[in-house]
């Protein structure tokens, strides 16, 4: 995996649910109840970075 930079962003696109551990692992603190359901088949998120991960976007097709 390349480094991400101060201003970077990240996209993460998943298949069946597999993402939801590894955002919780990029947002320990956030208040994960106020995500929604489970991403779908070609759902996603966008990861803000600046010196860690400082944001976060849901990236859902309905």
């Amino acid at each position: 995996m390349t480094p991400l930079s101060d201003g970077d962003a990240a996209l993460v696109i998943g298949h069946a649910g597999e993402l939801e551990a590894a955002l919780v692992a990029c947002f320990p603190e956030a208040d994960h109840s106020h995500w929604g359901g489970m991403l779908g088949c070609c759902e996603g998120a966008r990861l803000s970075f600046d010196d860690y991960f400082r944001a976060v976007e849901f990236l859902r097709l309905a």
